[in-house]
């Protein structure tokens, strides 16, 4: 065998074992991404249920309500903050009104923005509110007992955690009533879900 065959073989056995440390170094470069992969996603999932357990939610909880003849009938409700951070309130807006249709009627639900502080915290979790229908003759009263016109209450809560995430609470009602069979059929009056699923919905 000669001197350049001896050489040819060194240089092939050289080039196999660094081809073989490549190998291995690829694998450990592997197995440390895979590894890095799976710790990021561990701190994503820990940081989202970090957030999902302390950042602040709001809910809107309405008064039973009743219509007066000859006088203002209000419509109370409170904004309860739930967590242990604050919530930035962006936008708000409630309306109560009447229509002559059960379901939800855009037009006449403007209203106006709720009277809520700009941060509610922890500290101070209940907000009480309200907004008012205008005096009821006889006549329109009746009419809402025999549901020729609905009475409708509805609004909504944007707001922001302390994550910066964006949220949304909104509510819609009709005010139904019902007679009670055990109570002499006297009626039972409660504001009822109406509209599309999201028009009562938090995120």
């Amino acid at each position: 065998m000669t001197i350049q065959s001896h050489e040819m073989e060194h240089q092939t056995a050289v080039l196999d074992e660094q081809l073989k440390i490549l190998a291995r170094q690829l694998t450990a470069l592997q197995d440390t991404a895979s590894a890095a992969s799976s710790t990021a996603a561990a701190s994503k999932e820990s940081v989202e249920l970090i957030v999902k357990k302390e950042r602040a939610r709001l809910r809107i909880e309405l008064a039973p309500f009743y219509l007066n003849f000859g006088a203002p009938s209000p419509a109370n409700y409170a904004v309860q903050h739930e967590g242990s951070t604050d919530a930035f309130v962006i936008h708000s807006n409630a309306a109560i009104y009447v229509s002559d249709s059960r379901e939800p009627d855009p037009s006449l639900g403007t209203g106006k923005p709720m009277p809520l502080p700009s941060a509610i915290t922890p500290q101070n979790p209940v907000v009480m509110a309200q907004d008012v229908l205008d005096p009821f003759t006889a006549q329109e009263i009746e009419d809402v007992r025999q549901q020729k016109s609905f009475v409708h209450f509805t609004g909504f809560v944007r707001y922001k955690d302390v994550f910066d995430g964006e949220h949304e609470t909104r509510f819609n009602r009709v005010w139904s009533i019902a007679k009670m069979n055990h109570l002499g059929d006297e009626p039972f009056t409660y504001w009822e879900h109406c509209g599309a699923a999201n028009d009562n919905c938090e995120t």
